[in-house]
């Protein structure tokens, strides 16, 4: 086993990128390099195959659209990376097509699909606000096309009783398709605890000609919403207007809108909800 003799051994060849250009189709390749060392070498380099690494930006003359490797760059590769290793001659075969692509890359907007979780009585007091405006995935064009939206959830389901900044994660289901530049976004949010108000105010005719005389039904509306509990005494219903718009092309049947509610005034509710208008002789 002390003698030399030639052979050939197993050599796992590691590809990496860093070019958003280069699609990996697969991470390695398994190759075998001719060398000349004793047997007790050789039998060691079956079992234990070296691997080494190559990078893509390597390649000078790498054509993406038919990406093929003359093996014989590998054999300075390794014995860059193995110093010692002076026994290697060439690597086999002498050319090898290589796995990879071009790749397609592509923006999306963050959508969270699912709300964190707030404990009864409370409520948003503004929109959610994402860490990142744009994320973008790296991958094949078939796979980008299957894309539809960059998501993202919530996992965790712990009551909120404050404000918070959570982490939403990427589903693994998309995160596979491509590279992403990003599987988490960090998303923040100002909670209070809300409670029920409601008013009866009268109901105004508004944008009607002077040349009109009209009168509307109901006279008064009863308005109800959900407001910070902090705000309550804020408000009042000198604060607020009832109002219907007037609209001669309407068929006498007219939408009711609140006037004056805060901006962080959720699930109102107007009733009735619409209003009539008639012609005063």
């Amino acid at each position: 086993m002390s003698k030399t003799y030639t052979t050939l051994v197993p050599v796992v060849v590691n590809l990496q990128t860093n070019s958003d250009e280069v699609l990996l189709l697969t991470n390695s390749l398994n190759l075998e390099a001719r060398i000349s060392a004793s047997g007790f070498s050789i039998l060691y380099r079956k079992a234990f195959p070296k691997s080494i690494v190559l990078e893509t930006s390597q390649l000078s003359d790498l054509d993406i659209d038919k990406p093929k490797l003359r093996t014989d760059i590998l054999v300075d590769i390794y014995k860059q990376q193995y110093p010692s290793a002076n026994d290697v001659e060439r690597i086999i075969p002498i050319s090898v097509p290589l796995p990879i692509a071009r790749a397609v890359k592509k923006s999306f907007v963050p959508q969270l699909v699912n709300t964190a979780v707030l404990a009864d009585g409370f409520q948003l007091t503004a929109p959610l606000k994402l860490s990142q405006d744009s994320v973008y995935a790296v991958g094949a064009a078939a796979a980008i096309a299957s894309i539809a939206a960059a998501q993202f959830e919530f996992t965790s389901e712990t009551p909120i009783r404050e404000n918070f900044h959570l982490t939403a994660q990427m589903p693994d289901s998309i995160a596979r398709l491509a590279r992403w530049s990003t599987t988490q976004i960090e998303v923040s949010g100002t909670v209070d605890r809300y409670s029920d108000v409601s008013f009866v105010l009268p109901l105004t005719l508004v944008n009607v000609p002077p040349a009109l005389r009209l009168s509307v039904s109901p006279k008064q509306v009863t308005v109800k919403f959900a407001a910070p509990i902090g705000e309550l005494r804020s408000i009042n219903a000198s604060n607020l207007r009832a109002e219907a718009t007037f609209d001669a092309a309407n068929d006498g049947s007219l939408t009711i809108d609140v006037v004056g509610l805060p901006a962080t005034a959720k699930q109102l509710t107007i009733v009735p909800n619409r209003a009539a208008y008639f012609i005063v002789e």
